[in-house]
This record gives structure tokens, sequence and C-alpha cells, in this order.
């Protein structure tokens, strides 16, 4: 018989890296996340306002914070960690984390749409807040050129992905008013299958568990189609504080849920 393989387990917090968790859970059993990990946004040092963001993936993208001020906690424990960064908290205004428009932060092309995955850690001061996780693309007065959009209001998640010159898109909402919580740390994620039909692509999580999603098809949708838009995170739509730890994107894969938790 083949000997039983060892988890591999970090010191280092590294979503570039696989790794299994204490609790058995496995990121990446056999492939190199770096083929698939394009975006990992993060404060780049360990300061109380940390004024300089980066993508610690090996793709380099251009990442800022706008407005960012000292956060009140952070979901680790630094001294568990040896590579923790600070996380941020944004005031009112329009604190949020910016990423520079490059193509591979595009998933559709006007014809097809490819897989995807997009996580974040992030906090609310009050449960009414209204706060785009995800939002890439631009609305300009001479038209819609959004891609898509994750949306926390009022205990509800909304996920759009915009067929913009169709006017048409995919739609998903789900309730978290029983899980989300003021003042606490929350996970994030939504993940894309392209592959099968469209009411069955989209999937969010919370909190590392798959959470009922409803789908919607508005239109006749083919594809996103790719903007010049920034990829802004965590943006404070209606004045209520929020924090910030880091944001991941993959492209062509779907997370599997034991990957996300």
């Amino acid at each position: 018989t083949m000997p039983k393989r060892k988890p591999f387990r970090l010191q280092r917090y590294d979503l570039t890296k696989r790794f299994s968790t204490v609790s058995g859970s496995t990121y990446f059993d056999t492939s190199d996340p770096n083929e698939h990990l394009i975006l990992w946004a993060r404060a780049a040092n360990k300061d109380p306002v940390p004024l300089v963001a980066e993508d610690a993936s090996t793709q380099d993208h251009t990442v800022h914070f706008i407005s960012p001020q000292e956060a009140r906690t952070s979901p680790f424990d630094k001294d568990s960690f040896s590579n923790i960064t600070s996380p941020v908290g944004f005031a009112k205004g329009g604190g949020r984390v910016q990423v520079s428009d490059a193509d591979d932060l595009s998933f559709g092309d006007g014809s097809s749409d490819s897989s995807f995955s997009l996580a974040s850690w992030f906090l609310i001061t009050s449960a009414s807040a209204t706060t785009e996780l995800f939002f890439k693309g631009e609305e300009t007065m001479f038209g819609d050129a959004r891609e898509y959009s994750f949306v926390y209001h009022d205990g509800g998640l909304t996920g759009s992905l915009i067929d913009a010159s169709a006017e048409a898109a995919l739609l998903y909402s789900a309730s978290i008013k029983n899980v989300a919580s003021e003042g606490t740390w929350h996970h994030f994620a939504f993940t894309y299958n392209s592959s099968v039909s469209e009411l069955s692509r989209g999937q969010f999580y919370f909190d590392g568990l798959s959470i009922s999603t409803n789908p919607e098809v508005s239109g006749s949708y083919t594809a996103m189609e790719p903007s010049i838009g920034a990829l802004e995170i965590l943006q404070n739509l209606n004045n209520q504080a929020v924090e910030f730890f880091e944001a991941a994107v993959w492209t062509g894969k779907v997370l599997a849920a034991e990957e996300i938790n």
C-alpha cells in the first residue's frame, strides 16, 4: 500500500502555497496555487495605519488604499503567523481598496466567460451598512460598462455579472441576517463555474460555509465584457465604517468548499 500523505502545514499564512489546516481542510492539495491566484491584496506592512498596499501574489498588480485609517482588530493573531500584515479601517467617505485595471481581472470577452473565485476578510460596524465587496467596471454618462459587482447590504449579499451591451445580467442573492454580526470579522467568497448552466454557475460562501444562493437571469445574457475600470474592494457606500484585512482572486479556478473553509 502507498504511504499516507502527511498534511502540509505552514508556519506562515501564505495563499501562494498549498497547506492543510489543523481542522483538516486542504487548500490546493495537489496543484500550485500560483497557477490560478492572480491577486492577493493586503497591507504591505504591520504599521498601525498601513498607508501602503501590495499584491502579494506573483502577478504584482498595483494596489492602493484610499483614505486608510487604523483598524481596531485583526482576524488573525499576529503572533501565530510570521507574515501577517495589518488590517486597515475605512471610515466615512470614499475609503476603499483600489486595484488598477488589468486584463486578467476581467473574466469575460463578450462571447464567453471563464471560471473564477473571489474572497475577502471584512468587518462591518453596522449591520445596515452598504459596502461593495468587489466592483469591477464603470458607469459613465455614455453608458454602463460594469463587469461584476458584489455587495453587502443590511444583512444580505447580492452579486451581478453584467453583459453591458445586451443590458443583461446574471444576478445572485443570499440572506446572511442570522450569521452576519457587527464588529466581527467575516469571510466572504464567491465562486463562478462557467462550464455549467447559467442558473448553476454562482455560489456564495460566508465564514467558510456554502450558503443558499438564489440565481436569476435578467435579459439575454451571453458574457461579461472587459472594461478599463479599476477593481474596487470594500468601498463604503453609506458612511458606516468598515475594516479590511485582505482580498484574493483566482482565475480559471472554482475553489472547492474545502479550500474556502
